[in-house]
């Protein structure tokens, strides 16, 4: 479905907005656990975005189509005439996948490496990746040597992503999420752009996409104010884009408004698709906003 200011406003409401695959029951079943009758292996996932597309790019093999159940976001289909090898492949590439959170947003692909909170339960201690980017954040002071060196963990642990999943072997060129100060002195998603484009080999075209005016941070914002503010900050160079799959490199996701609206400029661009990796998820989808409930 085309991406528009319209349906990513639809997307605040979608319900689930993220899962990791090792909290969901088992997305692959064999023949006779669904219906006794059936002689094909059954696939589930919570949602189809991100995870359909990034199966059917690593994971060649015929099925019936992705489905949605009557209810719910859920979609299952039925594998057809698959191999017991090609089986185990798929098994090993749930055990890879099942670790990180897939985000359900309108982009190509979209995960983030982990929760800030393990399991994204805001009661329990910081996650691994969580603390990374806290110790990576300056919050407007100067970047000190612990600074650099977890966000070159940071950046390690993305290009480990990048190369054990797969899906994102198509992305031509990276794009930091641009910051809310033109001229901030430290900015995590650009320092991990160029560090994971060079070891990537590919092109990092952060300079491409840029802030023209300074935004509050919309963090602080409720989410039906997120997107208008904004609207009108973030500029695209014509012509960079075109026919590019894009890698937008963000340290953190809460709403996925930012991500998605640079998405949506990048597409406007000419880029053919656009995908994001976030380090961290947060907890909730609107953590500054008290009582709603943010899954």
């Amino acid at each position: 479905m085309p991406m528009n200011r319209e349906r990513i406003l639809e997307m605040i409401n979608w319900k689930p907005r993220r899962y990791r695959l090792a909290d969901f029951d088992r997305p692959l079943k064999a023949p006779g656990e669904i219906s006794q009758n059936s002689q094909d292996w059954n696939l589930s996932f919570p949602f189809a975005e991100t995870l359909v597309p990034a199966f059917e790019m690593v994971c060649k093999v015929d099925h019936i189509g992705f489905r949605p159940f009557q209810t719910g976001s859920r979609h299952y289909t039925f594998l057809k005439n698959v191999s017991d090898e090609k089986i185990e492949e798929i098994k090993n590439w749930f055990s890879i996948i099942s670790q990180y959170v897939a985000l359900r947003d309108c982009l190509g692909l979209s995960f983030a490496l982990d929760y800030d909170k393990e399991d994204g339960d805001p009661n329990k201690p910081q996650t691994q990746i969580g603390s990374l980017r806290s110790r990576a954040k300056p919050y407007n002071a100067e970047a000190t040597l612990e600074t650099f060196s977890a966000a070159e963990e940071l950046a390690q642990a993305c290009l480990d992503f990048l190369q054990k999943v797969q899906c994102y072997n198509s992305v031509d060129t990276i794009v930091a999420m641009p910051p809310s100060k033109p001229n901030k002195k430290f900015d995590l998603p650009t320092y991990l752009a160029i560090k994971i484009a060079k070891k990537w080999g590919k092109t990092n075209l952060s300079n491409a996409v840029w802030t023209v005016r300074e935004r509050l941070p919309i963090k602080n914002l409720a989410l039906e104010n997120k997107l208008q503010a904004l609207e009108n900050t973030i500029q695209v160079a014509p012509d960079v884009f075109k026919g590019k799959t894009v890698l937008i490199l963000d340290d953190l996701y809460q709403s996925g408004i930012s991500i998605n609206y640079v998405a949506l400029l990048l597409l406007e661009a000419g880029a053919k698709n656009v995908v994001g990796l976030a380090c961290e998820k947060t907890c909730r989808n609107d953590d500054n906003i008290r009582g709603r409930d943010g899954r």
